[in-house]
């Protein structure tokens, strides 16, 4: 094998030692994000291109509504678009209140952070690239991360 794609093995399987998951999880099946005791479903979407970009929606089990997050993330992903770098999306309980919330690191490239549309700050609140989404009551929640 050649010395790059033993270094991205090494680094996808310290970031799934490290952070629980692996790429290969069945991870967009595997979080209740509303609390009614059913998995609920994400779906990811690519543009193309060598480095750009994805779409996350997620499907409620408690509304049976699709929820499209209109944020742009990064790509860079090895497999595809998985929980294997936690410095772009990543999913896990973070305000604890028991439901599991994303993480994400929106318009970025590169870990280079790119002016948010106006539209969108003003629509979902949010100032900063960096972002937590949760749902309450059937709605997306967005709020910034505090650094």
């Amino acid at each position: 094998m050649n010395k790059i794609l033993l270094n991205l093995l090494a680094v996808a399987f310290i970031s799934a030692y490290s952070f629980g998951q692996t790429p290969t999880d069945n991870w967009k099946t595997n979080y209740d994000f509303d609390g009614d005791k059913t998995n609920d479903t994400v779906d990811v979407k690519f543009s193309g291109g060598g480095h750009c970009c994805y779409t996350i929606a997620v499907t409620l089990t408690s509304t049976q509504q699709k929820i499209l997050m209109p944020f742009e993330l990064d790509g860079g992903y090895v497999n595809s678009f998985d929980l294997s770098n936690p410095t772009n999306f990543f999913i896990k309980d973070y305000n604890n209140d028991g439901l599991p919330d994303m993480y994400l690191h929106i318009y970025a490239y590169n870990d280079e952070d790119f002016e948010i549309p106006a539209k969108i700050k003003r629509k979902y609140e949010i100032k900063t690239n960096r972002m937590f989404i949760s749902f309450r009551n059937g709605k997306m929640m967005c709020s910034d991360l505090k650094e």
